[in-house]
């Protein structure tokens, strides 16, 4: 992600399972996303309930999601998971 970033100059913000207790107390680390429409990377996939979980904590902070790009797909249905919310899967390479 950060090497993404540094080549290509877009902003990245990095996101936690929760809020931190400590530090800067904050899900999300980086720029300012609210009002923002960030593409979603996630490394690995197997059911999709993180990349849903962080999707709901964007939305709920007026951050628009609707595309995630998966590295690494495990075929363990979170790709279905991911369609059935809406979120397009750009772009995957699947488990070998």
């Amino acid at each position: 992600m950060t090497a993404l970033s540094l080549q290509s100059g877009l902003p990245a913000s990095f996101l936690r399972k929760e809020t931190k207790s400590h530090g800067t107390c904050r899900y999300a680390e980086g720029p300012e996303l609210k009002g923002e429409t960030p593409l979603l990377l996630e490394d690995v996939v197997s059911t999709g309930g993180a990349i849903i979980a962080e999707a709901r904590m964007l939305r709920e902070d007026e951050v628009t999601v609707d595309r995630v790009l998966v590295v690494l797909d495990r075929e363990t249905g979170g790709e279905e998971t991911l369609a059935r919310r809406r979120h397009r899967n750009d772009q995957s390479v699947s488990a070998v």
